[in-house]
């Protein structure tokens, strides 16, 4: 199964934010974005991963929450 996070960052990425850009928009740091995107260490990602998927909502135009992530 794909990392849900990973899935976030890529989607926000095939719509052409580059991973900095994702993680001022986010409002999270940058490494933060490298550890999602990387799988590393993503059990205390909750609220980053909220601000991500809202984001992903507003670039990609799905709730990543509700349809997936496969955008």
């Amino acid at each position: 199964m794909p990392d849900p996070f990973a899935a976030l960052i890529a989607g926000l990425e095939r719509a052409g934010l580059s991973r900095p850009e994702i993680a001022r928009q986010a409002n999270v740091s940058p490494t933060t974005i490298w550890r999602m995107a990387n799988g590393v260490n993503n059990d205390h990602m909750a609220g980053p991963a909220s601000r991500i998927a809202r984001l992903h909502e507003r670039v990609v135009g799905c709730d990543a929450t509700k349809k997936g992530v496969e955008s």
